[in-house]
């Protein structure tokens, strides 16, 4: 196989003639990716830094996982707490209202 402008070209093995893969259709705008960096690989690296490197960033993706869901506990904890705040202060109108007309509020 081999790279022409762009598309790879497959050479016939019994006609020893090269027929173009499918290319794209007119409509669609594709560019070339560069091939010297992709992250933080470049053309020189060994297979081992690749792997080191694909290591790093699942460690790093896992860590933020983590990191995300402790902060959704934190927040549901926080909810919670507002909505039981909520609730004793509304209990607490009420109670000051019954006393300012002069009611008796018992509380057991």
């Amino acid at each position: 196989m081999q790279v022409q402008n762009c598309y790879k070209m497959k050479t016939d093995v019994s006609s020893g003639t090269k027929t173009p893969l499918p290319t794209p259709t007119p409509k669609q705008d594709i560019q070339p990716r560069p091939l010297q960096s992709i992250g933080y690989l470049t053309t020189g690296d060994t297979v081992e830094a690749a792997a080191e490197a694909a290591a790093c960033k699942i460690a790093d993706a896992e860590n933020k996982s983590f990191v995300a869901a402790e902060a959704v506990k934190e927040a549901e904890r926080v909810s919670k707490m507002a909505e039981d705040t909520d609730s004793f202060l509304q209990l607490a109108k009420e109670i000051f209202e019954k006393c300012s007309r002069g009611e008796i509020v018992l509380m057991a």
